[in-house]
C-alpha cells in the first residue's frame, strides 16, 4: 500500500483550476457562482465545493486515495474483490458523527435530479504523476468521479447492503475500469468518464434564477428538517433572495477567487 505523496489541497486546486478553465471556455460570458463551505457548514452539505450551474447545482466531496499495488486490502479480500482488479485505489467511506457524510451525500442527490453530487478522487498517487498531470491539464481526466445518486439504488440499502453495519467501508476503483466497488461487500457502481465533457447543459440556456432559487430553497428546507443545530451555523431562516446571497459569493469576489485559482498555475 502506498500513501499519496501530494496533499488534498494540491489535488483540489489542480482539479478546480481545470474545472474553471473548462467552465470559462464553455460559458465565456458567465461568472461561475460557487461556494466553499466553512468548517461548520462542510459537514452540513458533506461537500468541499458547490457550484450553481445553469440548470443544476453540483456538490463535490474530494478524497485522496491509497494505492494498492502489491496486495489487496483485508476488507477487499474478505469482500471477494478479484485479484485481477489490481492495481487499484481506495478511500475510506465516512458515515459516523453528527452528520453521516455518505448518507448526507446520497440524501442531497435524492432531493432533486438537478442536484449533482460527486465523490472525486485521484487515479494517481505520486508527486511526479501529480506534477505531470497538473501542467498538462490532465487532473480531471485522471480522476475517479463518482455520482452519489447511484447509492440510492436498492442494492446499496438493507438488506442487500448496510453502510452502518459497524465495519470500515472503502470505495475502490482502478485506472482503467468504468466500474468501481463499495466494500465491505463488493457492490459495483459506475464511474463518470469526464464530468466536464459529459455535461448536458446547453451553453445557450438562459440562467433560470427562479428555478435556482427553488433548488436552493429545497436544499435549505432539507437542512432545517434534518439538522437540530442548524441555527447555530451561518444559515438562518431568511427570504429566498437572502439565502441565495448567503450560499453564493458576490460576482466581484467570485472573480477574485477565480483569478487566484488560475494564476497559481499560469503566473
Amino acid at each position: 500500500m502506498a500513501k499519496p505523496q501530494f496533499s488534498e489541497t494540491q489535488f483540489v486546486m489542480g482539479f478546480l483550476s481545470e474545472y474553471f478553465n473548462h467552465y470559462r471556455s464553455k460559458y465565456p460570458k458567465r461568472k461561475p457562482p460557487f461556494f466553499l463551505p466553512t468548517t461548520s457548514l462542510e459537514p452540513v452539505f458533506a461537500s468541499d465545493f458547490i457550484i450553481r450551474g445553469l440548470s443544476s447545482i453540483e456538490f463535490f466531496q474530494f478524497k485522496r486515495s491509497e494505492f494498492m499495488n502489491a496486495r489487496r486490502g483485508d476488507v477487499e479480500i474478505k469482500s471477494g474483490l478479484p485479484k485481477s482488479f489490481k492495481p487499484y485505489y481506495r478511500f475510506k467511506v465516512y458515515n459516523d458523527g453528527h452528520i453521516p457524510q455518505f448518507n448526507r451525500l446520497r440524501a442531497i442527490a435524492a432531493l432533486d435530479k438537478r442536484f449533482k453530487v460527486y465523490y472525486c478522487a485521484p487515479k494517481f498517487h505520486s508527486n511526479t504523476e501529480f506534477q505531470t498531470l497538473f501542467w498538462n491539464n490532465k487532473i480531471i481526466e485522471n480522476s475517479a468521479i463518482i455520482n452519489c445518486n447511484q447509492f440510492n439504488q436498492q442494492g446499496f440499502k438493507p438488506p442487500y447492503f448496510d453502510i452502518n453495519d459497524g465495519r470500515q467501508h472503502y470505495i475502490v476503483y482502478n485506472s482503467v475500469s468504468t466500474t468501481g466497488y463499495l466494500c465491505s461487500k463488493p457492490k459495483g457502481f459506475r464511474l463518470t468518464k469526464n464530468i466536464v465533457f459529459e455535461k448536458s447543459e446547453d451553453a445557450n440556456i438562459v440562467d433560470n434564477e427562479t428555478y435556482n432559487i427553488w433548488l436552493i430553497n429545497t436544499l435549505y428546507n432539507f437542512i432545517l428538517e434534518n439538522d437540530d443545530n442548524v441555527n447555530n451555523l451561518e444559515l438562518t431562516k431568511t427570504a429566498n433572495e437572502s439565502l441565495v446571497s448567503k450560499l453564493f459569493y458576490s460576482a466581484d469576489l467570485l472573480m477574485q477567487r477565480y483569478g487566484i485559482l488560475t494564476q497559481l498555475k499560469y503566473y
